[in-house]
């Protein structure tokens, strides 16, 4: 599973590339989520305990990378943490200057 968070459609990078890994690929799952304006074909909202249990059973089972802006790493862990993930699951890496 792929969870992508970006503010509105036009912001997700790489989109019809990533379309087609999944189309190629379909063990590949990409949830885009939308923090801004909705649409129907994505979810909306942050990427939250909420969302990853809809798609992910049982939770605590596999490795969680979290990728992005030092912020949004570092909530996420948090999220991560509060979902009882083992620590040794999870794994991050910050960037900046997009």
């Amino acid at each position: 599973f792929l969870f992508f968070s970006n503010r509105q459609h036009t912001d997700i990078p790489y989109l019809p590339e990533l379309a087609q890994l999944a189309k190629e690929y379909p063990q590949l799952r990409i949830i885009n989520t939308l923090t801004g304006t909705p649409r129907d074909d994505f979810e909306s909202g942050y990427i939250s305990p909420i969302l990853l249990k809809k798609y992910l059973t049982p939770i605590s089972e596999g490795a969680y990378y979290i990728s992005g802006p030092q912020r949004f790493v570092g909530g996420m862990w948090e999220v991560l943490e509060e979902m009882h993930i083992p620590v040794s699951h999870i794994h991050g890496e910050e960037f900046t200057g997009y």
